[in-house]
Parts: structure tokens; sequence; C-alpha cells
């Protein structure tokens, strides 16, 4: 491993680049490859739990403003009612 700062551009196979990691006092080193497919699963994850709960979210919306609907055409419903009950 070198010692001396290099560009990660340099290296050919990005299989070889690996991650030092320091943890309660200790060192060691993972694939960065292996580091970013585990960090790209778990976002991929999130994405698709964020998705479901978008579209439930939106049927929930829907279904309000269904029953919203039907309130205000009782409402008016009703109001007629109360219009022709008083006469001219």
């Amino acid at each position: 491993m070198a010692l001396f700062p290099f560009s990660i551009a340099d290296v050919d196979d990005p299989e070889h680049i690996r991650v030092v990691l320091y943890a309660s006092g200790r060192m060691g080193h993972a694939p960065l490859n292996a580091l970013l497919k585990q960090m790209h699963q778990a976002i991929g994850s999130l994405e698709k739990k964020q998705l479901q709960n978008t579209t439930q979210i939106l049927q929930r919306m829907d279904a309000l403003e269904q029953q919203l609907k039907v309130i205000l055409q009782d409402l008016e419903h009703f109001k007629h009612q109360q219009d022709a009950k008083k006469g001219p």
C-alpha cells in the first residue's frame, strides 16, 4: 500500500480502490465498490419505501377529495331543499 497521496484517477482497476476505516481505536480496510454497493442498495430500499408511502398518501388524498365533493353536493342539495320550503 502506498504511503503517499495519489489520485484515484490513476488507478486502472476500480476494484482495487480500498477505503481505510477507523473505529474504536482499530483500523481496517474495505473495497470502495462494496461500501458503495451497500449504500446504493440502502438508498434504493429507502426510495422504494418513500414511493409506496407517497402512493398511499395520494390515494388517501383522492379519497378525501371525493368525500369532500359528496359533502359539498349534499350541502348544496340541503340548501336547495331549505330554499324550496321557504318559498317565494
